[in-house]
């Protein structure tokens, strides 16, 4: 019998080629796709343990009619996050503000530096520790009719990678005293 007039590969050859084909993707897919899932998951769970509350009942979370400015009380609890910032918004009138305050720095959604200050008038910005609580003074200026509520948000950071969570406090926004 003479080898060199085969033309087909046996049924066995093919089925191990198929075999190590299959076992060659399934490798592969791995190695690319779990990092991902993994990644998601740790950014999922980092904006489950990031919460930030506002506290109403010091008497520091309250709007400046007069001056147009809001003071908020941000406290963080004692769930282990790397908090990278957060975003406050003042709404009102249909119409909301966004701040995004991180440590030493303090700026508008859009990028511009706005003015906003620390309770005790600096102008770097400390955001919270864990079972820590700091007051900001947010100017609003005339771009809200009224002012209603004030939101605060995470921005949780799990490597290189920051993100905004949900809204971890809401509450109502009423006039100092």
């Amino acid at each position: 019998m003479r080898l060199n007039n085969r033309k087909a590969v046996s049924a066995l050859v093919a089925t191990v080629l198929l075999i190590l084909i299959t076992v060659a993707a399934v490798g592969i897919i791995w190695g690319a796709i779990m990092p991902m899932l993994n990644r998601a998951m740790e950014m999922g769970q980092a904006c489950l343990n990031a919460r930030l509350t506002i506290d109403t009942t010091s008497g520091y979370t309250c709007y400046k009619s007069t001056t147009t400015e809001a003071m908020i009380m941000v406290g963080r609890g004692a769930e282990e996050f790397d908090l990278a910032g957060m975003n406050i918004m003042v709404s009102g009138g249909g119409q909301s503000k966004t701040f995004l305050i991180k440590n030493g720095t303090a700026v508008q959604a859009d990028g511009i530096n706005i003015g906003v200050k620390m309770v005790d008038g600096k102008t770097t910005m400390d955001i919270p520790k864990p079972n820590e609580e700091r007051t900001y003074i947010l100017f609003i200026g005339t771009n809200l009719s009224s002012v209603e509520e004030v939101k605060v948000a995470p921005l949780a950071k799990v490597g290189n990678t920051e993100r905004t969570c949900d809204i971890s406090s809401k509450v109502p926004l009423t006039t100092c005293v």
